[in-house]
Parts: C-alpha cells; structure tokens; sequence
C-alpha cells in the first residue's frame, strides 16, 4: 500500500526532505550570538524549522493532530498537564502538585499560578475543558490544555511558551514568544 494518495504528492514530499536536510536553521536572527556577556541565554531571534506537511489539511487544532508538524505546533503553543521529559518520565506541566488515591482511579492536580495567551488565568474549569472534549486522549501522551473561551478549536487559545500570531494550513506558521508564560519562556541556547 502506497503512503502517497496520489502521484504528484511524491515530488513534493522529497523535495521537502532534501529541504529539511538542507536547510533547517536556527539563529539569533541578528546573527550574533544567542548568549549574553555572563554566558546567559538571550531572548529574541528567531526559530526556522521546516517539515513535510499535510496541505490543507494541515490543523492546528491540538485534539485532531495527525502530522509531525501539527504535534510541534502544538508544543509551542500549548501545555499539557503532564508531558514526558528526556528521559520519557511524566513530569506535570502547568501543575504544582499531582496525586492519586490509593487505586489511582482518583488523580488531584494544584495548578501553578499560569495565563492563557489571552491574558486570561488557568483555572481548574479551564483545564477539565480539554477533557471534556477528548476523553479517549486521557491515557495517551496527555491533553493540551485549551481555553474554554476559544470557539473554534482550530485557532486554540492556550499556555504554551508561544503565542500564535499567524496559520496558513500547508503554507505557514508564526508564533511569538509569550513572554507571560508560567514557565519562563523560551530562551535561546545556542
């Protein structure tokens, strides 16, 4: 079985590859260094990365992710309560503290004091949002934390250390770094 749906996909997907090999970047935008004079990182520059991606089916709605590029959208932009650090263990996200009854068929979570990209507080309903629209994702890799506020999923309002700023499904993403993010942000490294 064939992984392309039609023919003409094929020119497209290794050039894309011969892309992502040639030319993916990341820099301080200036071109200077993305450390300060202590060695710290600075903030600012910009992120270029390039993926194969899905055309217009392209989404960026964190429930209906299919593709590479639609999972490393949503980790720029938006947080779940537990993720899987570098070493695949479960770390809390936008969480304080975590615990479950004896069985564990009761999970307690206390948020850390986080904003939505829309200046709007996480609140426990804001969180249990995001569950209530997709309850088989539970025990999967974890469920993005979306604002109740958002009316359409596809443009999702979340906690993320990026904010959006612009989507073209197949074309282009831009996101800005949210500089109220719980957890500092990002920050250059290299």
């Amino acid at each position: 079985m064939s992984i392309f749906h039609e023919r003409r996909e094929f020119p497209g997907l290794t050039g894309a590859a011969a892309g992502v090999l040639a030319l993916t970047g990341c820099g301080a935008g200036s071109g200077g260094p993305a450390v300060d004079d202590k060695g710290e990182p600075r903030r600012g520059g910009q992120f270029r990365a390039l993926f194969t991606g899905g055309g217009e089916r392209e989404t960026t709605d964190p429930h209906a992710e299919a593709l590479a590029i639609e999972m490393t959208r949503t980790k720029a932009l938006l947080d779940r309560l537990v993720d899987l650090d570098a070493t695949v263990a479960p770390v809390p996200r936008p969480v304080r503290k975590r615990g479950s009854n004896g069985d564990a068929a009761v999970w307690r979570f206390t948020l850390c004091e986080a904003l939505f990209h829309d200046g709007k507080p996480l609140t426990p309903e804001g969180a249990l949002f995001a569950f209530g629209r997709v309850p088989a994702l539970l025990g999967t890799l974890g469920t993005a934390v979306v604002s109740s506020r958002c009316a359409d999923p596809a443009g999702p309002v979340g906690t993320g250390a990026c904010a959006p700023k612009s989507f073209r499904a197949g074309r282009a993403f831009v996101a800005e770094p949210f500089d109220d993010h719980w957890d500092g942000g990002v920050t250059s490294t290299s």
